[in-house]
Protein backbone atom coordinates (compact mmCIF):
# COMPACT_ATOMS: atom_id res chain seq x y z
CA UNK A 1 0.00 0.00 0.00
CA UNK A 2 2.99 2.76 0.67
CA UNK A 3 4.47 1.87 -3.03
CA UNK A 4 0.71 2.95 -4.49
CA UNK A 5 0.73 5.92 -1.57
CA UNK A 6 3.68 7.17 -3.10
CA UNK A 7 2.89 6.66 -6.70
CA UNK A 8 -0.44 8.30 -6.13
CA UNK A 9 1.43 11.55 -4.06
CA UNK A 10 3.73 12.06 -7.83
CA UNK A 11 2.37 14.89 -9.92
CA UNK A 12 0.84 14.27 -13.35
CA UNK A 13 4.54 14.67 -15.21
CA UNK A 14 6.29 12.10 -12.68
CA UNK A 15 3.46 9.80 -12.90
CA UNK A 16 3.95 9.69 -16.77
CA UNK A 17 7.79 9.80 -17.04
CA UNK A 18 7.79 7.05 -13.94
CA UNK A 19 5.03 4.94 -16.26
CA UNK A 20 7.40 5.24 -19.31
CA UNK A 21 10.57 4.34 -17.67
CA UNK A 22 8.79 1.35 -16.01
CA UNK A 23 7.55 0.21 -19.53
CA UNK A 24 10.51 1.01 -20.60
CA UNK A 25 12.72 -0.66 -18.24
CA UNK A 26 10.68 -3.78 -18.78
CA UNK A 27 11.26 -4.29 -22.02
CA UNK A 28 15.06 -3.75 -22.07
CA UNK A 29 15.38 -6.17 -19.40
CA UNK A 30 12.96 -8.40 -21.54
CA UNK A 31 15.60 -7.62 -24.85
CA UNK A 32 18.64 -8.81 -22.92
CA UNK A 33 17.59 -11.69 -22.47
CA UNK A 34 16.54 -12.19 -26.08
CA UNK A 35 18.41 -10.50 -28.39
CA UNK A 36 21.87 -9.62 -29.23
CA UNK A 37 23.03 -5.92 -27.44
CA UNK A 38 23.68 -4.40 -30.85
CA UNK A 39 20.13 -5.52 -32.00
CA UNK A 40 18.86 -4.00 -28.59
CA UNK A 41 20.60 -0.96 -29.15
CA UNK A 42 19.22 -0.34 -32.50
CA UNK A 43 15.52 -1.03 -31.42
CA UNK A 44 16.19 1.12 -28.63
CA UNK A 45 17.45 4.22 -31.08
CA UNK A 46 14.44 3.37 -33.09
CA UNK A 47 11.93 3.66 -30.05
CA UNK A 48 13.68 6.87 -29.10
CA UNK A 49 12.74 8.25 -32.33
CA UNK A 50 8.76 7.13 -32.80
CA UNK A 51 7.79 7.88 -28.98
CA UNK A 52 6.85 11.02 -27.96
CA UNK A 53 7.82 12.92 -24.82
CA UNK A 54 4.97 13.10 -22.39
CA UNK A 55 6.21 16.95 -21.40
CA UNK A 56 8.96 18.86 -22.90
CA UNK A 57 10.35 20.60 -19.62
CA UNK A 58 11.59 17.43 -18.35
CA UNK A 59 14.96 17.62 -16.78
CA UNK A 60 17.62 15.51 -16.97
CA UNK A 61 17.44 14.86 -13.27
CA UNK A 62 13.67 14.06 -13.35
CA UNK A 63 14.84 10.78 -15.86
CA UNK A 64 17.47 9.82 -13.66
CA UNK A 65 15.10 9.75 -10.89
CA UNK A 66 12.36 7.89 -13.09
CA UNK A 67 14.79 4.99 -14.29
CA UNK A 68 15.47 4.81 -10.27
CA UNK A 69 12.20 4.60 -8.85
CA UNK A 70 10.88 2.75 -11.49
CA UNK A 71 13.54 0.23 -11.17
CA UNK A 72 12.54 -0.49 -7.75
CA UNK A 73 9.13 -1.90 -8.90
CA UNK A 74 10.41 -4.31 -11.06
CA UNK A 75 10.33 -7.87 -10.03
CA UNK A 76 13.75 -9.18 -9.24
CA UNK A 77 16.93 -7.26 -9.60
CA UNK A 78 17.34 -4.81 -12.62
CA UNK A 79 21.07 -4.57 -13.26
CA UNK A 80 23.70 -1.44 -14.70
CA UNK A 81 23.18 -2.62 -18.39
CA UNK A 82 18.94 -2.00 -17.91
CA UNK A 83 19.07 1.04 -16.39
CA UNK A 84 21.37 2.35 -18.66
CA UNK A 85 20.30 1.90 -21.79
CA UNK A 86 16.72 2.66 -20.75
CA UNK A 87 18.45 6.02 -19.63
CA UNK A 88 19.84 6.38 -22.84
CA UNK A 89 16.31 5.85 -24.91
CA UNK A 90 14.43 8.40 -22.19
CA UNK A 91 17.22 10.74 -22.33
CA UNK A 92 17.09 10.42 -26.27
CA UNK A 93 13.59 10.74 -26.26
CA UNK A 94 13.59 13.91 -24.36
CA UNK A 95 16.52 15.39 -26.77
CA UNK A 96 18.93 15.16 -24.47
CA UNK A 97 22.61 14.33 -25.40
CA UNK A 98 24.21 11.72 -23.71
CA UNK A 99 26.29 8.62 -23.66
CA UNK A 100 25.88 5.24 -22.78
CA UNK A 101 29.23 3.58 -21.76
CA UNK A 102 30.29 0.10 -20.55
CA UNK A 103 33.42 -0.87 -18.87
CA UNK A 104 35.21 -3.54 -17.52
CA UNK A 105 37.78 -3.49 -14.23
CA UNK A 106 40.11 -6.16 -12.62
CA UNK A 107 37.85 -6.58 -9.24
CA UNK A 108 39.21 -8.64 -6.35
CA UNK A 109 40.49 -11.97 -6.93
CA UNK A 110 41.56 -10.47 -10.11
CA UNK A 111 37.54 -11.46 -11.08
CA UNK A 112 35.93 -8.95 -14.16
CA UNK A 113 33.40 -6.86 -13.23
CA UNK A 114 31.53 -5.03 -15.71
CA UNK A 115 29.40 -1.77 -15.35
CA UNK A 116 27.18 0.40 -17.61
CA UNK A 117 26.63 3.80 -17.02
CA UNK A 118 25.00 6.91 -18.69
CA UNK A 119 26.50 10.64 -18.92
CA UNK A 120 25.23 13.59 -19.71
CA UNK A 121 26.72 17.43 -19.83
CA UNK A 122 30.04 15.62 -18.44
CA UNK A 123 28.20 14.27 -14.99
CA UNK A 124 27.10 10.83 -14.45
CA UNK A 125 23.58 10.61 -15.11
CA UNK A 126 22.84 6.72 -13.84
CA UNK A 127 25.21 4.34 -12.87
CA UNK A 128 27.57 6.44 -11.22
CA UNK A 129 30.11 4.51 -8.37
CA UNK A 130 32.44 6.33 -5.54
CA UNK A 131 35.28 3.71 -8.44
CA UNK A 132 33.57 4.01 -11.52
CA UNK A 133 37.01 5.40 -12.45
CA UNK A 134 38.58 1.71 -12.19
CA UNK A 135 36.40 0.88 -15.22
CA UNK A 136 37.96 1.19 -18.86
CA UNK A 137 35.17 1.86 -21.45
CA UNK A 138 34.71 -1.26 -23.16
CA UNK A 139 32.18 0.36 -25.61
CA UNK A 140 31.37 4.49 -25.61
CA UNK A 141 29.45 6.32 -28.50
CA UNK A 142 30.22 5.19 -31.71
CA UNK A 143 32.22 2.27 -30.97
CA UNK A 144 31.19 -0.84 -31.45
CA UNK A 145 30.93 -3.27 -28.94
CA UNK A 146 34.43 -4.55 -27.89
CA UNK A 147 35.79 -3.52 -30.56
Amino acid sequence: MNKLVRFLNLNKQERQLFIQAYVLLMFIRLGLFLLPFQRLKKISVRVSQIVKPVDSQIATRSIAQAINRSSRFCPGTVMCLAKALATNTLMNIYGFPCQLHIGVAKGQDNNLEAHAWVEAEGKVVVGYLPDLFRFKAMYSPGEHLLS
